[in-house]
């Protein structure tokens, strides 16, 4: 019984992931803040319920985290000046939701990925046109407001336009919904007769408009991250080449009807725009890297700057983050740096900064480990999956709490898409379902 509670939760889990910008925009605009900790209580009732039903079991990973865990807290509390409210955010950033990804695949299968990715696919369509509603609205309109209902607060993108957020607070919970969208609908196009075809057609048109009104080099990098994952899955399945002729019917379709579009060719002009103005555009890779590479790799180098001056025991849990800014300072702002690896190292120290960065990297080994291993069994959707969520396991500013739930969710059902139904499941399936 307390499996099926668990599985229920997690959907709870899914859907004030996806709501909770909603619910801070718009319907209760007041309550912005206390709706940072809702999937908090969540969460924590399913880790209750899976230790009763021993589904989270003492694994290296797990032990690693409540150790650093443990050692960040100590230091915090007696190391440094860090108030304990911002300690206890920065325990919750930092580690609270990472247990789930290992908890999901206990109670998930494939068939519970491929429900999830339904509903992933039939909410992609509604975002699109929300988006291109935000795109073409003032950026003071009331479509484009930021959390608390604050006007102006969405950040601008090229030709004045600001990148559309979605249904999320900003952009980044935008970005980070297509790439699982993308990945769902790559892998409904692959297994023939899992989505009805009208589904995956306006969820892929939904996507590719998407991406074209919102600026985002980090939704542009993540589909194109998705997709590299098919390379990836034709080194370890010879028969993947054959499956993916199935994707060129519907992916011309989708790229013919969306091409023609006025809407894309106006999201096109201001995303060109953008990418001139920050030098993506005109970057080689024999001349200089774009500032979107730059961004990605100059988060692990930052980190090391950082180390240089960083204190020993460091500045507290929870200081980089921007709550912990506001919460300090009065203000939302970066105090110790934007780069999510400086950031970690400047709050807990070189020592137990690098310690919990490994961590992170320890579990994308551990997720690309199962994923492969599964596409050696013609299991395919798990490194689709992978590839829209490793890059924010391990460099996603995960004190920003929907990077946070994209990284737990997304980092779950990759392992969750690994398993196929059987008599252990606590519900009943009449037959396998195989890519």
């Amino acid at each position: 019984m307390n499996r099926y509670f668990i599985n229920r939760l997690i959907w709870v889990y899914f859907w004030l992931l996806i709501t909770e910008g909603i619910f801070r925009k718009w319907l209760v605009p007041g309550l912005s803040d206390p709706f940072l900790l809702a999937r908090d209580p969540v969460v924590i009732l399913i880790y209750l319920l899976a230790i009763n039903e021993r589904l989270l079991s003492p694994t290296r990973t797990m032990v690693a985290l409540f150790a650093i865990c443990g050692i960040s807290v100590i230091q915090s509390l007696f190391m440094t000046d860090a108030p304990l409210a911002v300690i206890a955010y920065g325990v919750k950033a930092n580690f609270l939701h990472f247990p789930l990804i290992f908890v999901i695949p206990n109670v998930f299968s494939i068939r519970d990925v491929v429900k999830i990715g339904r509903w992933v696919m039939i909410l992609s369509i509604p975002m699109g046109m929300l988006m291109i509603m935000q795109f073409l609205a003032d950026p003071n309109d009331f479509l484009n407001r930021g959390p608390g209902g604050i006007e102006g607060a969405q950040i601008r993108g090229g030709e004045g336009r600001i990148r559309p957020p979605g249904y999320f607070s900003f952009i980044t919970g935008a970005a980070q919904f297509l790439a699982i969208s993308s990945s769902v609908v790559l892998f409904g196009m692959l297994r023939k007769g899992v989505y009805p075809i009208p589904l995956l057609v306006g969820s892929g048109l939904a996507i590719v408009i998407s991406a074209a009104v919102s600026s985002s080099r980090l939704a542009l990098g993540n589909i194109g991250l998705v997709v590299m994952m098919l390379g990836i899955a034709y080194l370890f399945n010879s028969r993947i080449p054959k499956r993916l002729v199935r994707l060129l019917l519907p992916l011309g379709i989708i790229l013919l009807v969306a091409t023609n579009l006025d809407i894309y060719s106006e999201g096109k002009i201001a995303f060109e725009s953008r990418l001139t103005e920050t030098g993506d555009l005109d970057a080689t890779w024999g001349e200089r890297a774009s500032t979107w590479t730059q961004r990605v790799f100059g988060d692990f180098t930052s980190s090391f700057s950082a180390a240089e001056y960083a204190t020993f025991f460091g500045h507290g849990l929870g200081v980089g983050t921007n709550v912990g800014a506001k919460l300090v300072s009065g203000k939302v702002s970066f105090l110790l740096a934007e780069g999510e690896w400086a950031r970690i190292v400047l709050e807990s120290g070189p020592l137990t900064g690098y310690a919990y960065l490994f961590l992170r990297i320890a579990i994308i080994f551990q997720l690309f480990g199962s994923a492969t291993r599964a596409a050696r069994k013609d299991l395919v959707l798990p490194l689709l999956l992978f590839g829209a969520c490793f890059l924010i396991i391990l460099t996603g500013q995960i004190g920003q709490t929907t990077t946070m739930g994209f990284a737990a969710l997304g980092g779950g059902l990759t392992l969750a898409a690994c398993r196929i139904p059987g008599k252990q499941e606590p519900v009943k399936r009449k037959r396998p379902l195989r890519q």
